[in-house]
């Protein structure tokens, strides 16, 4: 098709209306899905990601998926109706820390997905990390000074 042509238009304005409608349906289910984690939850923690630094590792695809945007409009939907929401730190180590015991396994790789701690604990890497940053969190909202600890843990 050349440049200046009526189809070429055409084609053009399709593909920005597929392009509209892509992002507010998007924009549409993270709505909905921030209105209902508010409707289970009295807080919900997320972890403060370098998206600008994952992009110039993976590309453009991370910013394809919008996970800033839901951040931001889970963080909105959470002051309106009333929920605390909470960033936990983006050098917290919460996939490396033993929820268990505590302990720090610095040798821990990005493509280790399963690992032991020296207490015996067996872990799922992205499992321990949310305990992790739920615990965080917690001890971040409730200011019992032991980062990392919830009050349930801490007493």
């Amino acid at each position: 098709m050349n440049k200046g042509r009526i189809n070429r238009r055409k084609a053009s304005i399709k593909l920005a209306k597929v392009a509209v409608r892509t992002a507010d349906q998007r924009r549409d289910w993270f709505f909905k899905r921030a209105h209902a984690l508010c409707d289970h939850y009295d807080l919900i923690a997320v972890e403060d990601l370098n998206l600008r630094g994952m992009q110039q590792l993976w590309g453009r695809k991370v910013s394809d998926y919008g996970f800033g945007e839901f951040v931001l409009i889970l963080a909105w939907v959470c002051l309106k109706r009333g929920v605390a929401f909470q960033k936990v730190g983006r050098f917290y180590a919460s996939s490396k820390t033993c929820n268990a015991c505590g302990v720090v396994n610095a040798g821990l790789r990005l493509s280790d997905r399963f690992w032991r701690c020296g207490c015996g604990a067996s872990h799922d890497r992205d499992q321990n990390a949310a305990m992790n940053i739920r615990d965080r969190a917690l001890s971040l909202w409730l200011g019992n000074g032991r980062p990392g600890l919830s009050a349930a843990v801490a007493a």
